[in-house]
């Protein structure tokens, strides 16, 4: 795995800005969210603040697959807040993991909706094809809910199809699993 390559990498060179990107990244690979946590910490004392929002919505991502709900919202929060400052590379993901959030905490679908309405936007005004296929699948499962499968269908259709590659790649594979559900 790559990441264990760089933290051992990183180990062997004693760069603390790398230990920590490592410690971070194998975290989120292993779904670790207490070593994402000191890597990002360790990052941070480095003094370095490019890419905090990346680590925070990677930790998001973590806490609300494992059901750690009140910690995802405090660390979405963060990043939020974080983005303000200008970082906004993952910015579309955090809407994106705001709406998954709304929707595991029993919240309103007119909110969750409207938080992946805004990352779908964000991405397409960042040219960000796989954030932008993320938000939709997301909106296309709360339609399918809702019955609303033909826009659904339609909307993750268009978007699905402007990828020429990455075929096996994780998002691409449940992508064509919910169209071909949604067919």
């Amino acid at each position: 795995m790559l990441a264990n390559h760089c933290l051992r990498v990183s180990l062997e060179n004693q760069s603390q800005y790398w230990i920590a990107a490592a410690e971070v990244y194998h975290g989120a690979a292993t779904e670790d969210a207490s070593q994402l946590r000191r890597g990002s910490d360790a990052h941070k004392a480095t003094g370095a603040q490019l890419a905090r929002s990346v680590h925070l919505q990677l930790l998001a991502d973590i806490y609300i697959h494992q059901g750690q709900m009140p910690e995802a919202r405090v660390i979405l929060d963060e990043a939020l807040s974080f983005t303000a400052g200008g970082e906004t590379v993952v910015l579309a993901e955090l809407y994106r993991l705001q709406g998954e959030l709304t929707l595991a905490e029993g919240g309103s679908l007119s909110v969750a909706i409207a938080s992946f309405e805004r990352a779908i936007e964000i991405a397409r005004q960042q040219q960000a094809k796989s954030f932008e296929l993320r938000a939709v699948m997301s909106l296309a499962l709360v339609w399918e809910r809702q019955g609303r499968i033909a826009e659904a269908r339609e909307r993750l259709a268009t978007v699905y199809s402007w990828f020429t590659e990455g075929f096996d790649t994780p998002d691409l594979q449940e992508a064509r699993a919910l169209l071909l559900r949604l067919a």
